[in-house]
């Protein structure tokens, strides 16, 4: 009897193809990805020749690779809407009204201004826009999202319900530059 080749998770089920007097592996979890008896990945051609049916298993993988980012992704997305929903009542940022129509943007833990919007027609609708886009940001940041990702959202590419489109939050007139 041969020696099992090192590296092969044999737990996991393992397909052996012979040709020629040469082994070939498969782990049943990795379709598509074939061994030598050293426990060196192989070409799928190789593969081929000793019998497996290449084209069908790397089909499988591939689908399984899309089904698996699909669920990573899906996941990220309700830890996002976990934690925006923890935190939509005390958001990281918040539009405040300067005086004289000016608004500015707040990070609400140090206090620190991180943008000042002047006065105009729409200072309070985008001072508010901007600091509900700042504090999705960070929910997704910490629901781990990269940065493509995120800014696919933005732009309004990502799916429906995440953050592209973000508007005013308060209720009122958004063109109220908060003077009287």
């Amino acid at each position: 009897m041969r020696r099992r080749p090192p590296g092969i998770p044999w737990n996991e089920g393992v397909s052996v193809r012979e040709r020629n007097g040469t082994q070939f592996y498969m782990v049943k979890s990795e379709p598509g990805v074939y061994y030598d008896a050293q426990g060196r990945e192989v070409e799928p051609s190789a593969a081929a020749a000793a019998g497996f049916p290449v084209e069908e298993q790397v089909r499988e993988r591939v689908t399984r690779e899309r089904l698996a980012s699909a669920e990573a992704r899906i996941r990220r997305e309700v830890h996002y809407e976990q934690v925006k929903l923890h935190h939509e009542d005390s958001p990281p940022f918040k539009a405040e009204h300067a005086g004289g129509g000016k608004w500015i943007v707040v990070n609400t833990d140090s206090g620190e201004t991180v943008s000042e919007i002047p006065k105009g027609d729409a200072a309070r609708a985008t001072a508010e826009a901007e600091a509900l886009a700042l504090s999705e940001t960070l929910w997704m940041r910490q629901a781990g999202f990269s940065d493509e990702e995120i800014a696919a959202k933005q732009s309004g590419a990502g799916s429906a319900g995440g953050a592209g489109g973000a508007g005013p939050t308060s209720a009122g007139d958004p063109n109220d530059d908060g003077d009287e």
